[in-house]
């Protein structure tokens, strides 16, 4: 004969199904328990010391029982053989509005800038603020890792952290609860920590003298060549396409020859790069087939590879991702073109 204890084997809501772990607080009202014990075996669930239901173990020493208008508030469900009898098994739920789990903002700690689910920055400190069960405390995630340190929430739902050095690359954070099963909020809120230029704070500049130059916050930017006397590069010219939005580089060209170039070069102020990406967008109105070239040079001078790349006016607003590739002791890029168009958003790695 069996001398098993029976015992409370799963807790779903129900309707629904979902999974419910002892401790853990639910907007249902309804669940539904499986139980496992001896065969034949009487039993009773109690719920805050009432029976709310009774039964028998099924021949497959089981059995499932749902239970429905649960009042709000805290659970407790214990399986016996009989109500005089001491429990087996107990399960604890809190049955209540759903609580809200959630990173609500990440901004720069130095700047204070808001920064959207997706975007990438250059910063790597950040402020962070969100919802969490009033009173407990949490655990920032990144993807899989979980970041040592608990972080308090307060009796209004809320929480505020502010975070170490991040590092570069694709960032995911969550949310985990340091309560009930461990929650984790969803969706995961990622951005991207890049260096990069995007020429919002440069000086609008326009350079027409072969050898002129100007200094953006990563680049020294000079002209090399000009197709006319007319010729010239705009510094942080404003455009709005979908990822050159904002100041960016524009070589206006007049008048369009297709086989004079212009010719200016980004020069890295410190250092150099193992990869360069960025993104042009053809801004000519003419229907002159162009050539656009793009070198990549070393600090001896050496070109490590260059990209090319023929548009004309039916290309006006199309936009294109260049990468120079992993090169290594990228210093200077050079880009030379018989046409006009936008170039911005340089990520360096």
């Amino acid at each position: 004969m069996s001398t098993q204890n029976p015992f409370f084997s799963y807790c779903t809501t129900y309707p629904g199904g979902s999974p419910l772990n002892p401790g853990d607080t639910t907007s249902s009202t309804g669940v539904e328990f499986g139980g496992s014990g001896p065969a034949g075996a009487p039993f009773v669930i109690t719920d805050n010391g009432t029976v709310v239901a009774s039964g028998m173990f099924n021949p497959s020493s089981a059995f499932i029982q749902q239970l429905v208008n649960l009042a709000q508030g805290l659970h407790r469900f214990e399986l016996r053989e009989n109500a005089s009898l001491n429990p087996t098994d107990v399960w604890l739920l809190t049955v209540g509005a759903a609580e809200t789990l959630k990173i609500v903002s990440i901004k720069g700690l130095i700047s204070g800038k808001e920064i959207l689910d997706g975007d990438t920055t250059s910063e790597t400190l950040f402020a962070m603020s969100g919802k969490a069960r009033k009173n407990s405390t949490i655990y920032l995630r990144d993807g899989e890792t979980r970041i040592s340190g608990l972080i308090a929430v307060d009796g209004n739902d809320d929480w505020t952290y502010n975070t170490g050095t991040q590092a570069e690359g694709l960032r995911s954070y969550t949310i985990e609860g340091n309560y009930d099963s461990g929650p984790i909020s969803a969706p995961q809120r990622t951005l991207k920590i890049a260096t990069y230029e995007d020429f919002e704070s440069t000086p609008e500049t326009k350079l027409q003298t072969v050898g002129q130059f100007v200094y953006s916050n990563l680049f020294k930017i000079t002209l090399r060549a000009v197709s006319a006397n007319t010729s010239y590069i705009h510094i942080a010219k404003l455009f709005t396409y979908a990822h050159i939005n904002g100041f960016s580089i524009y070589p206006y060209i007049g008048p369009v020859n297709s086989s004079i170039y212009t010719t200016y070069e980004l020069e890295l102020k410190t250092g150099t790069a193992n990869r360069i990406k960025f993104w042009i967008a053809h801004a000519n109105i003419t229907n002159v087939n162009e050539h656009m070239y793009v070198y990549f040079i070393n600090s001896s001078g050496g070109i490590l590879n260059t990209l090319h790349y023929r548009y004309n006016s039916a290309d006006l607003g199309k936009e294109i991702p260049f990468d120079s590739g992993l090169l290594g002791a990228i210093k200077t890029i050079r880009f030379s073109s018989t046409g006009q168009y936008v170039v911005d958003y340089f990520e360096i790695s």
